[in-house]
């Protein structure tokens, strides 16, 4: 399911051709990224699942490059306009 995710994602970005729109994925990527934040806590913390919790990492692994890509993409919007 990540992987489709991780698809999308991409796929928005190259498809995204303006500043809002870019904008909009970066709060839906953070918004992914704040949810997985929670659960590698809850998998630690509570539910004592270290192995799961290190797939979540890498998941998170892949959205901090994902949004360094995007606010990059938003710059370039910036120094654009």
């Amino acid at each position: 399911a990540f992987l489709m995710q991780q698809m999308e994602w991409r796929e928005a970005l190259e498809d995204a051709d303006s500043a809002p729109d870019v904008q909009a994925l970066s709060d839906e990527v953070q918004a992914q990224r704040k949810a997985r934040l929670a659960r590698v806590t809850q998998l630690l913390d509570v539910d004592a699942q270290p192995a799961q919790a290190a797939l979540e990492v890498r998941a998170l692994m892949f959205i901090d490059r994902l949004l360094e890509e995007i606010d990059a993409r938003l710059e370039r919007y910036e120094d654009a306009s």
